[in-house]
C-alpha cells in the first residue's frame, strides 16, 4: 500500500505543477481557456486509466529467490526422464518433469519449486510467441510506458476538437473555411482611440500628432504611428474580456494617457485620450563670462531618445523663438539643449519641462566662444 500511496502522491505533484506552469505562463501570453483546462484533463485521464494496473500490481505478493523462477519459461539441456537439467534465465537448474519424458531441446515453463530443483512442464507450441511478435509487444510496451500521458492528452484534445466542429463552443478560432456552421463570421469588435486638446476639442490631422500606444491588462498590445492616424484617431480590432488604456508619446515623451475600459460585448468603442498641453520655452546665450549676448547661435532641442525635436538661430539679444516642449513628467524624460557656431558644438544642457500652464523659466546657457559668423549665416545651417 504504501508504493500505491507513492504513487498517488507523485501523480497529484505533477498535476500541480502543471497547473502552475499553465497559470504562470497565462501571464506572459494568451492561452484559450479550454486549452488550459484540456491539458490537466488529460494529465488526469491517464492517471484514472493506469490506476486500476498499478493497484492491481502492488497487490501482488513478491517473489525471491527460486520462487522468482515460477512462471519463466527455459528449454532442456539433459534429457529430464523424470529428472534433469534446464536452462532459465541463462543459467542451469535442476528440474524434474511432469508426466512423460522430456526430451533435450523442449522448452518448459517453471510450475513450482521442491527445495533447490525446480518442477516444470513442456510449454504448448502454439502458446510460443513468435520473435516478431515479441519486439511488436515490446516495442508496443516502451511506447506505452513513455507515452501514455501523451496519448490521453491527444484522446483529450481531440474529443474536444470533434465536438467544437459540431457544437461550435471554442470561441477563438470561429469559424475555420469549408467548417461545419453556416453562420456568418461575427463583426470585428473595434477600440477606438482619439486624441483631443486639453481645453476638449479634437485634435485635427494638422496638428502634431504623437504616437498612440494600446495596452491590454497593462502589457503592450499595439501602437500606431501618427501617418497611420486618420483625423487625430486610431483603431484596433481587439479582444472581449480584457482591461484596455492608452497612452501617447511625442518624440519619445510621454503626453498623456486615456482611462481603463474593460469591454464585455461586441461592437465599436471609443477611447478618448487627452494630451498634456505643451509649454512654450526660450533659450538665451551668452558668452564672456554670461554677460554678452550671442547671436547668429545655432540651437538644437534632442529629446531623451536622441530625436531633433526643434532647432533656431539666436537673435541680437541671444535669443531663440519661443520653443513648443512637452513637460518631462517622467524620471527618464528630459531635452538636451546644444549650441552651435560655425558648426562647432559650443554649449550644451539637459533640461526638464515642468507641467503646467504659460511659458517655462527662460534658460540661459554661457560659452567662451566668441561670435564668429556674419549675420544670417546660421539659417543656413539649419
Amino acid at each position: 500500500m504504501r508504493s500505491i500511496r507513492a504513487y498517488v502522491l507523485l501523480e497529484l505533484g505533477e498535476l500541480a505543477g502543471l497547473i502552475t506552469f499553465i497559470v504562470v505562463l497565462a501571464q506572459f501570453i494568451r492561452i484559450p481557456l479550454w486549452l488550459a483546462v484540456a491539458i490537466p484533463a488529460g494529465k488526469l485521464l491517464k492517471f484514472i486509466l493506469v490506476y486500476p494496473s498499478v493497484r492491481r500490481s502492488a497487490k501482488q505478493p513478491i517473489y525471491t529467490g527460486l520462487e522468482s523462477l515460477i512462471g519463466e519459461q527455459g528449454f532442456v539441456v539433459d534429457p529430464l526422464n523424470p529428472e534433469g537439467y534446464v536452462k532459465v534465465r541463462g543459467e542451469l537448474w535442476r528440474a524434474r518433469g511432469e508426466g512423460l519424458p522430456i526430451p533435450v531441446g523442449t522448452e518448459v515453463e517453471v510450475r513450482a519449486t521442491d527445495g533447490i530443483r525446480l518442477m516444470v512442464r513442456p510449454r504448448a507450441r502454439q502458446d510460443l510467441p513468435t520473435s516478431g511478435e515479441l519486439r511488436q509487444n515490446m516495442a508496443v510496451a516502451i511506447v506505452w510506458k513513455k507515452f501514455s500521458w501523451l496519448i490521453g492528452l491527444a484522446a483529450v484534445v481531440a474529443i474536444v476538437l470533434i465536438a467544437d466542429a459540431f457544437l461550435g463552443f471554442i470561441p477563438w478560432h470561429k469559424r475555420p473555411l469549408g467548417g461545419l456552421s453556416s453562420e456568418p463570421s461575427p463583426a470585428p469588435t473595434l477600440l477606438r482611440v482619439c486624441l483631443y486638446q486639453d481645453s476638449g476639442a479634437k485634435l485635427s490631422s494638422g496638428a502634431e500628432l504623437p504616437e498612440i500606444h494600446l495596452y491590454q491588462d497593462g502589457r503592450p498590445f499595439g501602437q500606431l504611428s501618427p501617418s497611420q492616424l486618420q483625423d487625430g484617431c486610431g483603431s484596433w480590432p481587439i479582444e472581449l474580456g480584457h482591461r484596455y488604456f492608452a497612452e501617447a508619446y511625442l518624440g519619445g515623451i510621454y503626453s498623456g494617457k486615456s482611462e481603463e475600459t474593460t469591454l464585455a460585448t461586441a461592437g465599436q468603442y471609443e477611447l478618448k485620450l487627452t494630451l498634456i498641453p505643451a509649454r512654450e520655452q526660450q533659450v538665451r546665450v551668452f558668452f564672456s563670462g554670461g554677460t554678452t549676448p550671442l547671436p547668429n547661435a545655432l540651437v538644437i532641442v534632442y529629446t531623451h531618445t536622441g530625436l531633433p525635436w526643434a532647432s533656431a538661430c539666436t537673435d541680437a539679444l541671444g535669443l531663440t523663438p519661443p520653443f513648443r516642449l512637452q513637460p518631462t513628467t517622467r524620471e527618464e524624460e528630459y531635452y538636451r539643449i546644444e549650441v552651435l557656431v560655425e558648426g562647432e558644438l559650443v554649449a550644451t544642457e539637459r533640461v526638464r519641462v515642468e507641467p503646467g500652464r504659460g511659458a517655462s523659466p527662460l534658460v540661459s546657457l554661457i560659452t567662451t566662444r566668441e561670435p564668429g559668423a556674419a549675420p544670417g549665416t546660421c539659417a543656413s545651417w539649419l
